[in-house]
C-alpha cells in the first residue's frame, strides 16, 4: 500500500506540474512568432531553456545521489511557483516583456534540470523493477493526454483572446505549487538511503563503456536533439507564416501527442525489446517523411509526419528510461539521467541556433537536413548491430 500511495503522488505531482508547463511552451511559442514574426527569436528563447538545462544538468546528478533528494524536488517546485508570481508584478510594472520571458524560462528550466534526475532515481526505488516499465508507460500515456487536450485548448484560447501572457504565467505557477503540495507528502524508504559516496561522473562514465548499447542510446539521443529541436522550431514558424494559421500549431502537436499515446498503448501488444529496433525502423520512416513533407508543404503532411515520429518517439523513450532503471546501478541512475539531460541540454541551443538561422529563408532546406539527420541517425544503429 505504501509503494501504490508513492506512486499515486508522484504521478499526479508530474500530471499537475505539466499542465501548467505545456499550457506555458504551447502559448509562449505561438506568442513569440505572433508578437516578433521571427523564428529566430524564438530560436533564442529555445536556446536559454538549453542553456539553463546545460549548467544545473552536473548539480542536478550531484543532488539525486544525496539523502535530501526528494526535499530538493519539493524546493524546486516551490521555488518556480514563486518565480512565476515574481514575473507576473514584473510585466504588470514594466514594459520589459522580452527580458522578463528569458529569465523566468532560464529559471524554470533549471528547476528540470536539477530535479530531473533525482525523480528518475525515486521512481527507480519507489517503484518495485517488476512494474517500472508499466509505471513508466502510464506516466507517458497520462504526460501525452494532456500534451493531446492542452495545445489545442491553449491556441483555441489565444486565438480568441482569452489567455493573456500573464495569465498564462499565473497558471504555470498554480501548477508548480499543486505539484509542490503532492510531492511535499512523499516520504520513503528512498531517503534513508546510502548517498552514494564515491559515485561520481567518472564513475558513471567508465560503466558506460563497459555497456555499448547504453554509450550509443545517449549518443544518438543527443544528435537526435539538434535535429529534433529543428523540427519543433519549424512547425510554429510555418504554421504562423506559410499558412496563417494560428490554430494549425496547436493541432498538429495535439496529433504529435495523441500518436504517442496510441504509441505507449501499443507497448502492451508489441513488446519493446531491449535493442528498441522496431522503435528504430519506425523513426526512419518518420526522418523519410520529414522530407516528402518537404516537397509537398501540405497541412496534411506535417500532420502525419508529426504522428508517425509522436507514435515511435513514444516507444522509444519507454524502453530507454527502462532500459536504465531496471540494468543501471541505483547509484548510477540519477548520473545516466543527468548525462542524458546534459546531451540534450546541449544540442537544443546548437539546434535551435542553426535552425532558427535558416528557417526564415530556408524552410524547405531545413526539413531536408532534418530528414537526413534522423533517418542516418537512426540507420546506423542497425549497422553497429550488425558488427556485434
Amino acid at each position: 500500500m505504501e509503494r501504490e500511495r508513492v506512486e499515486l503522488q508522484l504521478a499526479t505531482s508530474k500530471f499537475s506540474s505539466l499542465v501548467g508547463t505545456s499550457i506555458f511552451n504551447v502559448f509562449i511559442n505561438v506568442w513569440v512568432i505572433d508578437t516578433f514574426g521571427s523564428a529566430r527569436v524564438l530560436s533564442h528563447v529555445l536556446s536559454i531553456a538549453g542553456v539553463s538545462s546545460l549548467l544545473f544538468s552536473f548539480l542536478g546528478a550531484t543532488i539525486s545521489k544525496k539523502l535530501y533528494f526528494i526535499k530538493a524536488i519539493r524546493y524546486a517546485d516551490g521555488l518556480s511557483a514563486i518565480f512565476c508570481l515574481i514575473a507576473d508584478v514584473l510585466l504588470l510594472t514594466t514594459n520589459y516583456r522580452l527580458p522578463i520571458l528569458l529569465a523566468l524560462v532560464f529559471t524554470l528550466n533549471m528547476n528540470v534540470a536539477m530535479t530531473g534526475p533525482s525523480l528518475k532515481r525515486l521512481i527507480g526505488i519507489a517503484v518495485s523493477k517488476d512494474r517500472i516499465i508499466g509505471f513508466n508507460a502510464v506516466i507517458s500515456t497520462g504526460t501525452e493526454t494532456i500534451k493531446v487536450v492542452m495545445p489545442m485548448l491553449t491556441t483555441f484560447l489565444y486565438t480568441n483572446h482569452w489567455l493573456s501572457l500573464i495569465g498564462t504565467i499565473t497558471l504555470n505557477g498554480i501548477s508548480f505549487f499543486i505539484s509542490f503540495l503532492f510531492i511535499r507528502g512523499i516520504w520513503c524508504e528512498s531517503e534513508s538511503l546510502s548517498d552514494g559516496n564515491g559515485v561520481t561522473y567518472k564513475s558513471a562514465f567508465v560503466y558506460m563503456l563497459k555497456a555499448p548499447l547504453l554509450a550509443y542510446l545517449i549518443i544518438a539521443g543527443f544528435f537526435s536533439n539538434i535535429f529534433l529541436s529543428g523540427y519543433t522550431l519549424i512547425i510554429p514558424t510555418i504554421a504562423i507564416n506559410n499558412f496563417h494559421d494560428h490554430s494549425l500549431y496547436g493541432l498538429i502537436v495535439s496529433i504529435e501527442s495523441a500518436a504517442a499515446i496510441l504509441g505507449l498503448l501499443s507497448i502492451r501488444y508489441i513488446h519493446i525489446d531491449e535493442q528498441i529496433s522496431r522503435e528504430r525502423w519506425g523513426l526512419i520512416v518518420g526522418g523519410l517523411s520529414v522530407g516528402v513533407t518537404g516537397i509537398f508543404l501540405t497541412k496534411e503532411a506535417f500532420m502525419l509526419t508529426s504522428f508517425i515520429l509522436g507514435f515511435f518517439y513514444a516507444r522509444y523513450n519507454v524502453g530507454l528510461q527502462s532500459y536504465i532503471q531496471i540494468n543501471v546501478r541505483n547509484e548510477l541512475i540519477g548520473y545516466f539521467f543527468s548525462m542524458i539531460f546534459i546531451c540534450a541540454s546541449i544540442a537544443v541551443p546548437i539546434g535551435s541556433t542553426l535552425f532558427g538561422l535558416i528557417i526564415d529563408q530556408h524552410a524547405i532546406e531545413a526539413l531536408a537536413i532534418i530528414s537526413a539527420g534522423i533517418t542516418v541517425i537512426n540507420a546506423i544503429w542497425f549497422v553497429l548491430i550488425s558488427r556485434r
